[in-house]
């Protein structure tokens, strides 16, 4: 095995751990890193090599989950944002907002009129 496919591995399982824990206390870097048997710091690096960092990560992740949740639910923007790790739901309204253009609500409806 070479040691791309051990930081792919890792890429996967940090990913993985994410999508478990969000919402939760240990939906961090230290958190993340402590249940991958590794220091913060290392953990940051071996994201580095992907060209991504672990905020980043965590973003993407919050960001596909809550697409998926707006599309696939009726899930209220307070208990997703409170799912999510947001610490209310202006701060995720903000977060969506930035990513797609568009408030949850509004980019929710045009999803929906506008789906194959």
């Amino acid at each position: 095995m070479s040691p791309n496919d051990d930081n792919d591995k890792l890429l996967a399982k940090t990913t993985q751990l994410i999508r478990q824990n969000l919402g939760t206390s240990i939906c961090n870097i230290e958190g993340i890193a402590q249940a991958l048997s590794l220091h913060p710091r290392a953990l940051q690096r071996e994201l580095k090599s992907h060209n991504t960092q672990f905020r980043d990560l965590l973003n993407k992740i919050r960001q596909e989950t809550a697409e998926h949740y707006l599309l696939h639910s009726d899930i209220s923007i307070a208990d997703l944002s409170d799912m999510l790790g947001y610490q209310n739901p202006t701060a995720f309204t903000r977060a969506f907002k930035l990513n797609t253009g568009l408030p949850a609500s509004r980019w929710q409806q045009y999803r929906a009129k506008n789906a194959p």
